[in-house]
């Protein structure tokens, strides 16, 4: 709040409200620009790590194929019924 005090003290008493009104504006919008670039930044971060992640896999690894793949097929009963169950 010091700042805000410092900011305020060098304005006139009319234009005081103003002043406050103008200050609150810069404050509000600020936060939501900076809100705005974290989110921009997060989200390309994750597409990032989600590629990396997502590179070193292979359909012939063994143990991946035989936990994720045949589960998620619809060509078989056993995979059908998994895409129906969730």
């Amino acid at each position: 709040m010091p700042l805000n005090i410092i900011a305020l003290s060098t304005l006139p008493r009319h234009i005081l409200t103003q002043g406050t009104a103008i200050r609150s504006l810069m404050r509000i919008s600020a936060a939501a620009i900076g809100i705005s670039i974290l989110v921009a930044t997060l989200a390309e971060n994750t597409q990032i790590v989600h590629s990396r992640l997502v590179e070193s896999l292979r359909p012939t690894i063994r143990w991946l194929r035989r936990r994720f793949c045949r589960r998620r097929q619809p060509d078989d009963a056993g995979g059908l019924a998994a895409l129906n169950a969730g």
